[in-house]
């Protein structure tokens, strides 16, 4: 995948195969909260997702 072109991690050094090591960034917090909310729920209206981001 191509998260560090994304903005999602950066990459450190590489280990001994090869392999970066990865780190969130900013983007990453914030996909992780949006994820986090279900828009198919019979619970979710336009108020709970006004409520989801402006607590966050």
């Amino acid at each position: 995948m191509n998260e560090e072109w994304f903005g999602i991690c950066a990459k450190g050094q590489t280990d001994q195969r090869g392999h970066y090591t990865l780190f969130p960034r900013a983007a990453y917090y914030t996909l992780k909260n949006l994820l986090t909310l279900d828009p198919y729920s019979k619970r979710t209206s336009l108020k709970t997702i006004h409520q989801h981001f402006d607590n966050n």
